[in-house]
């Protein structure tokens, strides 16, 4: 009778367990669904002047928009068109 007892108490403790870890698995889930980034908007107009990571972009309607980038866009090296590789023959 003192093993039956015992086994009762083990299989409660696990099933707790199990259950446990069932109901905790979506909240972990949801935590990482709400760190999600928004997605992104689009905006449609011409850009009126820059300012480092701020531009200010005259929408269509004739709002006028601050829109802050999260870094600076990277610039491409501009090469000339006289470079070594590019020498024309004499």
């Amino acid at each position: 009778m003192f093993r039956t007892a015992t086994f009762r108490t083990a299989l409660a403790r696990s099933l707790a367990i199990a259950l446990a870890a069932t109901l905790a698995a979506p909240l972990v889930c949801a935590q990482r669904a709400w760190a999600q980034d928004p997605p992104p908007v689009r905006i449609r107009g011409t850009i009126e002047r820059v300012d480092g990571a701020t531009s200010v972009v005259k929408a269509r309607d004739g709002a006028e928009l601050k829109v802050t980038m999260r870094k600076l866009p990277a610039s491409s090296k501009h090469r000339s068109p006289t470079s070594n590789k590019t020498r024309l023959s004499e």
